[in-house]
């Protein structure tokens, strides 16, 4: 009896669609549907997708309450950046700016994050200096110190590479791009 029964769940778990007119096949049904009623996410993707999220906006516009409220957790008069452990409780400080938002400044904070993502971030964190990866440079690196570079020249190649790969694989395109920057420095830089 449990052999037949374990045999019909199999013949039905390998069914394209179990039958729907029978009762018992009700648990049958709702596993199947649980399995294959996903949505299909088809070969057209957006590859790179500029999005802000909330606390990168907190961060840009409430720097100061997020390191006062680094200064109340670390339990210090003042927090900046220089302040030993202030990393790790940042984002947990984030989040307490947020809670303690009025619902009229988190009104403020979602236009703003709107604004930011349709404009793109301002010139001067474009500009930034980020350390370079470990493995890039790694002689010169032990020889004149940690390298940094903008923004650009730490993603701009792979992010390029990645969009003519997708657009070969998806399409059969091929591109050929011309990329501009300005460097921290504030010079203007082309690249074939």
């Amino acid at each position: 009896m449990e052999e037949e029964e374990s045999r019909r769940r199999a013949k039905v778990s390998y069914q394209a669609c179990p039958t729907l007119y029978y009762r018992s096949h009700r648990q049958e049904l709702t596993n199947w549907l649980s399995n294959n009623w996903r949505k299909t996410q088809g070969p057209s993707r957006k590859s790179n997708n500029f999005k802000v999220k909330r606390s990168e906006a907190i961060w840009s516009l409430h720097q100061d309450r997020v390191f006062k409220e680094i200064a109340r957790m670390l339990g210090v008069d003042e927090a900046t950046t220089t302040t030993p452990g202030w990393l790790p409780m940042r984002l947990p400080a984030i989040k307490r700016v947020y809670e303690s938002m009025t619902k009229d400044e988190r009104a403020v904070l979602h236009t703003e994050k709107e604004k930011m993502m349709m404009q793109g971030y301002s010139e001067q964190k474009k500009r930034r200096y980020v350390k370079a990866d470990a493995d890039a440079d790694a002689d010169a690196e032990s020889a004149i110190g940690p390298m940094f570079h903008s923004l650009a020249e730490k993603y701009l190649c792979k992010r390029v590479e990645e969009t003519a790969r997708q657009q070969w694989l998806e399409m059969g395109v091929v591109s050929v791009t011309l990329t501009a920057y300005t460097d921290p420095s504030g010079l203007l830089v082309i690249d074939a």
